[in-house]
C-alpha cells in the first residue's frame, strides 16, 4: 500500500457518483471505474431507517453493486438491517404500502380492501405486519 488512504463519505443522496446500474440512467463508465477503485465500502446509518423505504434505494443499490462484484463490505446500524433484508428476501423489490412504510397492525389490513386502495396494488405491494415482520401481499385472483 503506498501512501495515505483517502477516505471518501458519501449519503444516500451524493452516492450517485458511484453507482452503476445497467437498467438506469447512472450507466456511466466514470461511475463503474469509480466503484471499481475502492477497496472497502463501509455502509453505516440510523437501525431506525428500514431497508425497503424508498428514499434508501441508492444505498440498496451500492449494497447489491457489493454483493455482485465481491466488494468488501463493513455493514453496521442501517447496514447491517440491510444485510439481514437482502439475506431475507434478495434482490425482490417490496414497496409497504401500510404505516407510511414502517407497518402496521395486521387487523388493520381491512382498511385496504377499498376498491380504489386495491386497484393500486402492484405486484411489488405488501401489507407489512409489524408485530410479527410477516409480509403479505394482495392476490387478486383470490379475493
Amino acid at each position: 500500500m503506498q501512501g495515505t488512504p483517502e477516505i471518501y463519505t458519501r449519503d444516500r443522496v451524493t452516492i450517485s457518483d458511484h453507482l452503476f446500474e445497467l437498467d438506469s440512467s447512472s450507466n456511466s463508465k466514470h461511475n463503474e471505474k469509480r466503484f471499481d477503485l475502492i477497496d472497502i465500502v463501509v455502509i453505516e446509518g440510523d437501525p431506525n431507517v428500514l431497508p425497503w423505504e424508498r428514499k434508501n434505494h441508492r444505498i440498496k443499490n451500492l449494497f447489491e453493486m457489493c454483493k455482485a462484484t465481491n466488494k468488501t463490505l463493513f455493514a453496521c446500524g442501517f447496514g447491517m438491517q440491510l444485510l439481514v433484508h437482502f439475506c431475507a428476501i434478495g434482490e425482490q423489490v417490496i414497496q409497504v404500502v401500510n404505516g407510511n412504510e414502517k407497518g402496521s397492525l395486521l387487523q388493520n389490513i381491512d382498511k385496504f380492501k377499498t376498491p380504489d386502495i386495491l386497484n393500486s396494488l402492484t405486484p411489488a405491494s405488501v401489507f407489512l405486519d409489524q408485530s410479527t415482520g410477516d409480509f403479505y401481499s394482495f392476490d387478486k385472483y383470490e379475493f
